[in-house]
């Protein structure tokens, strides 16, 4: 039989249509490697032609980016026109949900939720916080929408 899938340091499998393995190396090495010198940004698009025609896009921002930003690092879903998540390169800040295309986005605190709500749904769980004295706190909510703080082993 005839395949057009391919393989790249081993045979690829009959479902995936390219596919790269890397050999045990012991240190730090990738098994693929994306370069540009784009001032722009370098992008790996993911398009999928069937029913919405989804399209998702890391993009790592370069020297000039108007888009993710020098240095930051996102995902954008073009359908929505906007970032799911960008990286700060300068501090690895995490933003979630912004706005639009634009460096401004830029996540100002090491977890920042530019739109919509942070839900936690498991009962039990919650925001664990650290206080000064090093004791561990996790803050849940109770059945009448107080807040209660129990004190828990450190993660």
């Amino acid at each position: 039989s005839v395949s057009n899938n391919v393989g790249v340091g081993g045979n690829s499998q009959s479902a995936v249509a390219l596919q790269v393995v890397q050999a045990a190396t012991g240190g730090s090495s990738a098994a693929i490697q994306l370069q540009s010198a784009d001032v722009w940004h370098t992008a790996l698009t993911m398009l999928n032609t069937t029913g919405s025609g989804s399209r998702y896009t890391f993009s790592q921002g370069g020297s000039s980016s108007g888009e993710v930003g020098p240095t930051n690092f996102g995902l954008i879903n073009h359908n929505l026109l906007r970032f799911a998540w960008v990286v700060n390169g300068s501090n690895n800040n995490i933003g979630i949900g912004g706005n639009n295309f634009a460096p401004t986005d830029s996540p100002r605190s090491r977890l920042h939720v530019f739109s919509g709500d942070v839900n936690i749904e498991q009962i039990g769980s919650g925001i664990i916080m650290k206080s000064p004295n090093g004791q561990c706190w996790r803050v849940t909510v109770s059945n009448t929408g107080t807040f209660v703080s129990t004190a828990i082993t450190c993660p």
